[in-house]
């Protein structure tokens, strides 16, 4: 095993945990804010792309352990499925920062900008306020991780790809010694 392959195990083990994380928190809002016949389309989304990222990333995973060689371990699958969910955490993000920002005011001391006939949600305004800031920090987190990963990856990939090894492509993290010189699938 190598060191990129047991930063990649690390990495995707914290992805994991935070979309747990996220998946609770945004599981709770919609929970809360159903039983006022509504719901935020932001923790919607977080709650769908928390789930698409366990059963994504846990595949990757469980797959790369059971077999080599399986096409899931490929570089190149990878970096393309770990490519779209970094950029479904980043618009989770995002949507989730600009609901904070402008809909909400977490931050002020009031939720002056939340409907009148919800006093309910006004009365939670600070337990709201704080499920809606870590589910935009953890996805932030989850964004800033997967892409850095997949920037790694696809650097170190291009450079082993330019010392000769053409099918490092087609091989896993785990089969690939990226510290070679010449072609380096172990």
């Amino acid at each position: 095993m190598h060191a990129l392959h047991t930063v990649r195990v690390v990495l995707l083990g914290v992805v994991v945990l935070f979309s747990v994380i996220v998946l609770a928190l945004a599981a709770a809002l919609i929970n809360t804010t159903e039983s006022l016949g509504f719901y935020y389309v932001f923790s919607a989304l977080a709650l769908a792309v928390s789930i698409l990222t366990l059963l994504t990333v846990g595949l990757l995973l469980v797959f790369d352990h059971i077999r080599t060689g399986f096409v899931t371990s490929r570089i190149v699958v990878e970096l393309i499925v770990l490519g779209i969910l970094s950029i479904l955490w980043l618009a989770t993000a995002a949507d989730t920062a600009s609901f904070n920002s402008f809909a909400v005011g977490c931050g002020a001391d009031s939720c002056w900008s939340c409907p009148s006939q919800h006093h309910d949600v006004n009365s939670n305004h600070d337990a709201a306020c704080g499920e809606i800031q870590a589910i935009e920090a953890f996805s932030f987190l989850n964004w800033i991780i997967l892409m850095g990963y997949c920037i790694t990856l696809l650097a170190f990939s291009i450079i082993h790809s330019r010392r000769g090894n053409n099918g490092v492509w087609h091989s896993s993290v785990k089969e690939t010694n990226f510290s070679s010189r010449g072609g380096g699938i172990v």
